[in-house]
């Protein structure tokens, strides 16, 4: 069975920006902010505001006669606030608050959405063999690319790198899924920043579709889901970007219909000691940032958690490994990868089987 049939079945029903890079341009932005403040066209409408410390950004094409866009926002700022509630470390009494400072072996009882997302995570954490762990908080920390502005970025200390890693690991969080409970064997944390804006992209989604509105684009901080069509009777549109640290441009165009697309990168965060360049994206398993040629990966998937989370998981595997599990779960995966041999440029590209369907355009 492929993977996206394993893993979509709960969904259907950072908040740090630091765990990844999100890199996905919406090619149509342009337009949308030339628009704000004009009225709306009958035929289409935008709404946007804040959101898990970012923004975001819905356009709703074609909608039933009975929608009213204030009314639908209003509902869609609910829903938001809701899963910030549940999933926010920047909240001290949310849920998952609640659970870092809880003790070890303590069952918790938590929301049917925290509970899904949690779900979501294990599952790519055993499909990647850990590469992706929403307990890896501490150790982003340790190595200066938490929130915190203050934090010096450096080496550390190679007994706190091993004291640190030793309370990090997805395997010492246990899941009850009968009684909707959690708890931890060992003192970690958890942060679901590489998960919960594509989640949160999904419940928007889910609720978009309840009011029968079937073409609409939702983006939260660079996690996009696309159902239906755009203005123009077509496909949306969306630009997957070039890896450049001062600028922004559209490396390749793929369009989308009913299907999710999330892009992880380093290129932008990272600090250099003694001429060697540390990647923000660090490795679960060894507690240290990778070393490999991966300038970003996109994901497309049926919904942007799973394209959010694979996407974090692809690239800290590296191209070989993260190549190799695609084509073995068909995940539709484009890699942008370093390439100092190649005089004319700074990159090359390769994408599995699954991808190349959506190149075609």
């Amino acid at each position: 069975m492929m993977l996206m049939n394993k893993l979509v079945g709960g969904i259907r029903s950072r908040f740090s920006l630091n765990a990844s890079a999100l890199l996905l341009v919406y090619l149509s932005l342009s337009v949308i902010l030339v628009s704000c403040g004009q009225p709306s066209s009958p035929h289409k409408f935008l709404i946007t505001g804040p959101t898990m410390g970012t923004s975001y950004h819905i356009t709703v094409v074609s909608p039933p006669a009975n929608i009213d866009k204030y009314a639908l926002q209003i509902d869609i700022d609910k829903l938001l606030i809701d899963i910030n509630r549940q999933m926010s470390t920047y909240i001290p009494d949310s849920e998952i608050s609640k659970f870092n400072q809880s003790s070890v072996d303590t069952w918790k009882s938590i929301s049917t959405d925290f509970f899904t997302v949690l779900e979501i995570s294990q599952s790519i954490s055993l499909l990647t063999s850990g590469r992706f762990d929403i307990t890896i908080g501490p150790l982003v920390d340790l190595w200066g690319f938490g929130a915190a502005t203050d934090q010096d970025q450096k080496i550390p200390d190679r007994d706190v790198l091993e004291r640190t890693l030793d309370n990090v690991g997805w395997h010492n969080l246990v899941l009850d899924k009968q009684n909707r409970a959690i708890k931890k064997l060992k003192p970690i944390s958890i942060n679901l920043s590489a998960i919960a804006k594509g989640y949160g992209v999904d419940k928007v989604a889910e609720l978009l579709t309840s009011k029968n509105i079937d073409n609409y684009l939702v983006e939260i901080g660079g996690e996009v889901r696309a159902r239906g069509l755009n203005k123009e009777n077509k496909p949306w549109r969306l630009g997957i970007e070039e890896p450049l640290l001062m600028q922004k441009s559209v490396q390749r165009v793929v369009e989308l219909t009913d299907q999710a697309i999330a892009t992880s990168g380093d290129y932008r965060n990272y600090f250099e000691e003694n001429g060697t360049r540390f990647s923000h994206t660090l490795d679960p398993t060894s507690g240290r940032p990778v070393k490999h040629n991966i300038a970003s990966v996109s994901v497309i998937a049926d919904n942007a958690a799973t394209a959010d989370a694979l996407a974090t998981a692809l690239n800290v595997l590296g191209e070989k490994a993260a190549l190799a599990l695609s084509e073995r779960e068909n995940i539709a995966a484009y890699f942008i990868l370093y390439d100092n041999e190649n005089t004319e440029s700074k990159y090359r590209v390769v994408n599995s089987k699954a991808f190349s369907p959506f190149l075609n355009n």
